[in-house]
């Protein structure tokens, strides 16, 4: 039976920005309208908190958009459950996070688009980057521990380095990340204009390990890239992750409602957890089913099992639709090579 270690709560689907690499399925739908009242969101809290896991990880849309909020944090807490928050931190005035950090939160993740107002502001939208500055600023006074994550796209992929140096020259110091577009939900409408090429892509991961190598840490990488479209030996400071849906020790998806789905992007809704628990749904015949059917193209792949083709959420990905036939080839002629 399938087990994850930290659930993704989607609080709300409203947010106070328009981001052209969202990749929220439900942005602009009724589902986002209006949040389900205090005690609903409690409710499926506590359903979460009877599983065996160690960590809520709050999203949403924008998480800190709730009036509740911090009582749902309260109940987070109170279930001896860690809590994580990923916010564009806009709402972060110093009131709110010194609330925060009197709730021992283990961490806020805000991503920037660019180490600027000129390279982030043209993808999350016009005054995005000062507001966002701004509540990072006020996460660090009051002791938040904040994150940092950079989103690779056509448009910023030039200025990787240049912007994990500014988020750490603000004091930014936990697990920083780098992140491929995913093209799904709302990002997916934009998917040719915004995802990077191979040699972009490259070229971005070259600045974050050369980043990494200055500062003696490791980036880690979010948004799962096949290995046989990018080598992980050629970056030693980039933790590269394998797509976790499904999988023991994972992280799925719950929204407010308690629907759940594999990760946020993921379009296949398994359930409610008021009809069912949460280690049933994900050991469910449809989750077994989406196992074995996605990626076809990679199935020869003796990887398959592990890397489903990098991100299987991101149906309509470019890179992946260019780059998956010849490389698998490739790479399993390479593997036979070495084996002889």
């Amino acid at each position: 039976m399938l087990q994850p270690s930290s659930v993704s709560l989607e609080v709300t689907g409203r947010c106070n920005q328009e981001c052209l690499y969202c990749y929220n399925r439900d942005r602009g739908s009724d589902r986002t309208a209006c949040d389900m009242d205090t005690e609903s969101i409690l409710e499926v809290v506590d359903l979460i908190a009877r599983e065996p896991i160690r960590q809520i990880t709050l999203t949403g849309g924008e998480p800190l958009l709730r009036q509740d909020i911090l009582m749902v944090i309260d109940r987070i807490a109170s279930r001896g459950l860690r809590i994580g928050v990923v916010t564009n931190a806009i709402a972060a005035d110093p009131k709110l996070a010194s609330e925060l950090a009197s709730r021992g939160i283990s961490y806020a993740q805000v991503t920037f688009l660019g180490h600027d107002a000129g390279s982030h502001d043209r993808i999350a939208g016009h005054g995005s980057f000062a507001a966002r500055h701004a509540g990072v600023r006020s996460l660090l006074a009051a002791g938040v521990p904040v994150g940092g994550a950079f989103i690779c796209t056509r448009l910023n992929h030039q200025v990787a380095a240049a912007t994990l140096e500014a988020m750490w020259s603000w004091g930014i110091r936990e697990h920083m990340c780098f992140m491929r577009l995913c093209s799904a939900g709302h990002a997916a409408r934009s998917a040719v204009a915004l995802a990077p090429s191979m040699e972009e892509l490259v070229e971005a991961l070259t600045q974050a390990d050369r980043f990494a190598a200055r500062h003696q840490i490791h980036v880690h990488n979010k948004i799962p890239i096949p290995p046989c479209i990018v080598r992980a030996k050629d970056f030693p400071n980039i933790v590269f992750s394998l797509c976790g849906a499904g999988v023991e020790g994972g992280e799925c998806f719950v929204d407010q409602r308690g629907a759940v789905r594999l990760c946020g992007p993921h379009k296949l809704e398994l359930g409610n957890l008021r009809q069912a628990a949460l280690a049933d749904l994900l050991d469910s015949g449809m989750v077994l089913d989406w196992k074995k059917n996605c990626a076809t193209d990679c199935a020869p792949c003796h990887l398959h099992d592990s890397c489903r083709g990098g991100c299987p959420a991101a149906e309509d990905d470019p890179l992946q639709e260019q780059f998956w036939p010849a490389r698998i080839a490739e790479y399993e002629r390479e593997l036979q090579t070495k084996l002889l």
